[in-house]
């Protein structure tokens, strides 16, 4: 079976974020604490796409610090190292989430992303994780 690509990696890593900073915005009242509640009717479509904005331009930081490193992830030799390493780098993700976009440090928020990265990392590399061939990353 074959590593996954660069482009997957960093499809995984933007859909990831959009869906993490969504939740935030939409179930973490952001959304309503900081466009609804200021804007007014005229005001509505600039401020959410100023939000919008402010998604993407997190979610592109947090894809250039953590990309190299979910990357390199798949050049492990044993499929054994994968989810520890893994799972190791969703607590570095958690560090550098708190120390560049959080507003509150040491909140939820964090711990959603890290929920969000599992769930999402499953979603997109299981075939890889768990193939049917054991030697699959020895080739």
């Amino acid at each position: 079976m074959q590593r996954p690509s660069i482009l997957k990696v960093l499809f995984y890593l933007l859909v990831k974020y959009i869906v993490f900073f969504l939740v935030l915005g939409f179930f973490g009242d952001r959304y309503k604490t900081i466009i609804l509640d200021k804007a007014k009717d005229s005001e509505m479509i600039v401020a959410s796409a100023q939000y919008l904005l402010e998604i993407l331009f997190a979610s592109f930081l947090l894809m250039l610090i953590l990309f190299v490193p979910l990357y390199l992830l798949f050049k492990l030799k044993r499929a054994f190292y994968i989810l520890p390493a893994f799972f190791a780098l969703v607590i570095a993700e958690y560090f550098v989430y708190e120390a560049t976009c959080s507003y509150v440090h040491f909140d939820i928020a964090g711990i959603i992303n890290g929920v969000i990265s599992i769930v999402f990392f499953f979603i997109f590399f299981w075939k890889f994780i768990f193939p049917f061939q054991s030697d699959h990353i020895n080739k």
